[in-house]
């Protein structure tokens, strides 16, 4: 279909909006080794827009140095055609060698960041924070960024208004880890918002954000779970649509997987407690990533996945476990 260039080292983590821009336009984020965030957004989705035109390559200055802000060079997006040629998009608007690039290939910079972190960049994902108040809509999905440096940041749309296509900001930066921070997952029911991460000092930890309209916040741990000396690489929340999460699996850098409870009470805190293991898990090799089986919304049919847990090892293989969800 199509190639986005534009980092300048290897791109380490892609995630797509979960509802596009407010113009309906999809957007995509990626991250890389090169420190960068992107925000690509494709324009023939959008009304009135048009493939070819010239990528509008938004750099926002980094936080916390004058002299790292720089504008970045346009992005392109290069497809193929029916015919095998290669198309792309040219800094002066015009369409590559190919020619135009076919529906749906045209793809603009809506925003990038080149020095969103002080070292690289592991991963992007979406989160989407709850309603502040019962009845009330929910405020715009926050993209999640975290890597090398040992920071996990929330980004935030300028404004907060509307969904993507915009100027992007630091909202919050969980910072606590020592080392790199390898995953960082959403958590549902624990207020307006709750992130729980792992990192390289082999902690998993849960933050909680606040208010999602308010500014100026500097989160801590809410809980600290040590599961030994080594990294914890993967991290995975039991999807619970109706209510709490209350379930994490992780793997760790001594190849086990561990079953984490994520506890509450009812003054609002949160705490975490290591409720099982399976040593070995892939052998004498490491596990190194994991993640729960979708569930299907409330009142509708879905495979008869819920409770499985696929993990990754560099044993080669990829294995399901059963998680009773008693825990």
């Amino acid at each position: 279909m199509g190639t986005l260039e534009g980092h300048e080292s290897e791109v380490k983590g892609v995630a797509w909006h979960p509802h596009g821009t407010a113009s309906g336009a999809a957007l995509v984020a990626t991250c890389g080794r090169d420190r960068s965030l992107w925000m690509w957004e494709r324009v023939d989705d959008a009304p009135g827009g048009e493939a070819g035109a010239a990528p509008d390559a938004r750099a926002t200055k980094n936080d916390e140095s004058e002299d790292d802000f720089d504008r970045a060079p346009p992005g392109r997006m290069r497809g193929s055609s029916d015919d095998g040629s290669s198309t792309s998009s040219s800094d002066d608007g015009g369409a590559g060698e190919g020619g135009r690039a076919p529906p749906g290939q045209e793809w603009d910079v809506s925003w990038v960041n080149q020095q969103a972190h002080a070292a690289d960049i592991k991963g992007v994902a979406w989160w989407e924070p709850a309603p502040d108040a019962p009845r009330m809509p929910p405020p715009p999905p926050r993209l999640l960024s975290w890597g090398y440096d040992g920071v996990c940041h929330v980004w935030a749309e300028a404004g907060q208004g509307g969904a993507g296509g915009g100027e992007w900001r630091r909202w919050r930066s969980l910072r606590g880890h020592e080392g790199t921070v390898w995953a960082c997952v959403p958590l549902t029911g624990g207020g307006p918002g709750a992130l729980a991460t792992a990192g390289e000092d082999g902690t998993v930890r849960v933050w909680t954000l606040g208010d999602a309209n308010a500014d100026d916040v500097e989160p801590t741990a809410m809980a600290i779970l040590r599961l030994g000396p080594r990294p914890v690489f993967a991290l995975t929340a039991l999807p619970a649509p109706e209510g709490a999460t209350r379930l994490l699996a992780a793997t760790t850098g001594d190849n086990r997987i561990v079953l984490i409870s994520v506890g509450r009470n009812t003054a609002g805190s949160m705490s975490l407690a290591l409720v099982a293991e399976v040593p070995a898990a892939h052998g004498p090799r490491e596990a190194n990533t994991a993640a729960f089986a979708p569930r299907p919304p409330p009142g509708e049919p879905g495979p008869e996945i819920a409770g499985l847990l696929a993990t990754g090892g560099d044993d080669g293989t990829v294995r399901l476990w059963r998680v009773m969800e008693n825990h």
